[in-house]
């Protein structure tokens, strides 16, 4: 019998290998993963792990799926994305993002740059690099539109590259 480890909740990992047939469609799922419903569930792929040789490709690919994901009203057609549940928990996202920038992950897509008004509180999709396990943004549960993307081990090998989050 093989001994695994389950990823079983709570900061929800894509992994994406270099072997991938569908670089496209694994980028549109990992987007969707995490920028559908503004992030605001709790099986949200907040994390995305991709194997170094394809890394830069793959988040090329991303950002162009991740900017498909247009917030604003959802009485307005061109709306793909919802408002955050309120204005404090806005707030509170941006503050994680804030964070992050501070303890050095890099800023991949920043999704700040979206108007705040009467019908609702509104961040685009933000995507992060280099983060680590020790940051802030990879301990906590944010529950908004953030996915993560710690560097990447050198080959599928190093399995406790998923597996070691400590959840705060």
């Amino acid at each position: 019998m093989k001994r695994v480890w389950l990823e079983a909740g709570g900061k929800s990992a894509n992994i994406v290998f270099a072997d991938c047939p569908d670089l496209q469609k694994a980028a549109a799922n990992a987007a969707a993963g995490i920028f559908y419903n503004q992030g605001q569930v709790c099986i949200a792929g907040t994390r995305l792990l991709v194997e170094e040789s394809i890394k830069d490709e793959f988040l090329t690919i991303l950002r162009e799926q991740a900017q498909a994901f247009r917030p604003g009203n959802p009485l307005d057609p061109e709306t793909v994305m919802g408002t955050l549940i309120d204005a404090d928990h806005c707030e509170k996202v941006n503050e994680y993002i804030a964070a992050g920038l501070a303890e050095g992950a890099n800023l991949y897509l920043d999704g700040r740059d979206h108007p705040q008004g009467e019908h609702g509180s509104y961040l685009g999709p933000t995507i992060f690099t280099e983060v680590c396990n020790s940051m802030r943004i990879a301990r906590e549960e944010i529950f908004g539109q953030c996915l993560l993307s710690p560097p990447s081990p050198p080959n599928r090998k190093r399995s406790r590259w998923q597996t070691t989050v400590i959840m705060a």
